[in-house]
């Protein structure tokens, strides 16, 4: 198995209702690969390859400027991304 990695992802800014697709890019994305902005499920759009998964960001009800972490998990193993998507 690749070890995952989460480089980059395409939006650093969407609504707080959430719906925007989000384009992630790294390494060692698979069909069993979750992708959590502010630990809320983004819900992975068409099959992910090894290197790009595209998701629909979840709505965040907790208020604006909310800056939160994009995670990629896959069983035990968890990467965060550098930056931050804020709501």
């Amino acid at each position: 198995m690749t070890q995952q990695y989460l480089r980059t992802f395409s939006h650093q800014t969407g609504s707080l209702a959430g719906g925007q697709l989000l384009t992630l890019t790294g390494r060692g994305f698979d069909a069993d690969t979750v992708i959590t902005i502010c630990d809320n499920v983004c819900k992975t759009q068409g099959t992910p390859t090894p290197t790009s998964l595209t998701c629909k960001t979840p709505g965040n009800s907790a208020g604006g400027d909310l800056n939160c972490y994009v995670k990629a998990s896959n069983g035990n193993l968890v990467k965060t991304a550098a930056s931050q998507y804020r709501y």
